[in-house]
């Protein structure tokens, strides 16, 4: 796993700020440690981070995170939690893309960006209601009160009735008798 491009989608650069990383797995552990920063391994209290990345498989661990980002994330931070792939080998868990959240949106977090770690884990990015303007999403798919208040539904547009153009018939040349061809000698 090459740690510069998964920090790269996780819009975070070395040097822009605090970073805890929550439960990674072994996996992980070598590209963290090419990061070349400090990384604090447990959130502590007293202390503010540019970025949270937490490596989830239960909703209680969700829940225990949940209680503590609005004291140690800093305004408009990022807050990434990392999930493994229904399509893992090694991991089977009942959280998914749309499923397992509450907890976040019971601090007014909602999810707005997916992206892909490796081939067990994905993370959804969430960030506070008041930071969004709007969210083009399904309204069942939203997990805070404020983020409901802030969805657009996400319509197909409607097709555009197309009349077909009335198009003359071309007439065409009709011989009563057919021609015969001369055999040449």
């Amino acid at each position: 796993m090459a740690i510069h491009s998964v920090f790269g989608k996780l819009q975070f650069k070395p040097g822009e700020g605090e970073i805890c990383v929550l439960s990674s797995p072994y996996e992980f552990e070598p590209a963290l440690s090419s990061l070349g920063a400090p990384v604090d391994r447990a959130l502590r209290s007293g202390k503010r981070y540019r970025l949270i990345l937490a490596f989830v498989q239960t909703e209680v661990e969700i829940r225990n995170i949940a209680s503590m980002v609005p004291t140690t994330l800093i305004d408009d931070g990022l807050l990434w939690l990392a999930y493994p792939k229904k399509t893992s080998r090694k991991y089977n868990v009942s959280i998914h893309r749309d499923a397992g959240w509450d907890p976040l949106g019971k601090i007014s977090f909602e999810g707005v960006r997916l992206i892909s770690i490796d081939d067990d884990w994905s993370a959804l990015r969430f960030r506070h209601t008041s930071h969004i303007k709007n969210m083009e999403r399904d309204p069942s798919l939203t997990v805070s009160e404020e983020g409901k208040k802030k969805t657009v539904s996400k319509k197909k547009p409607a097709k555009k009735k197309t009349v077909p153009k009335k198009v003359s018939p071309k007439k065409k040349a009709v011989s009563k008798s057919p021609k015969k061809k001369a055999k040449k000698k």
